[in-house]
């Protein structure tokens, strides 16, 4: 009787944690979709993790929860447009969107971009 074969090489977890990446205000700039009611509102991007990201808007807005939405925005020079639902609101102006239907490959370009963006955060706390 042959061995088993091996299992098949798992995938590497690129954020072990669900690792939030904050956001300095104004760094980085975007466009939140409203799908259904083909809205088109500006912001920047407050914090984003692989799961979700929290938009301030440039304006109040009452946001529906649960609604379909994109979200368009750059992290070290790469585009992202990510799908999800609006989740909660913070206030009238910042809008939490949890991302849906993620390609493996956006979702390992953002996580890759959002860890390294943090590693570089912590090895300049430690030269300051």
């Amino acid at each position: 009787m042959a061995p088993p074969a091996p299992p098949p090489p798992k995938r590497p977890e690129l954020l072990s944690e669900h690792k939030v990446l904050s956001m300095e205000e104004g760094d980085s700039p975007a466009v939140l979709h409203l799908v259904a009611e083909e809205s088109i509102l500006g912001g920047n991007v407050v914090d984003v993790s692989q799961d979700g990201c929290l938009v301030r808007l440039a304006r109040p807005y009452a946001v529906r929860l649960n609604a379909q939405a994109e979200v368009d925005f750059h992290l070290c020079g790469l585009p992202f447009r990510l799908p999800g639902k609006t989740s909660q609101m913070h206030g009238r102006q910042i809008v939490e969107i949890r991302f849906t239907e993620m390609s493996m490959r956006k979702r390992d370009d953002l996580s890759l971009v959002i860890l390294e963006l943090i590693q570089a955060s912590k090895a300049a706390e430690g030269t300051a």
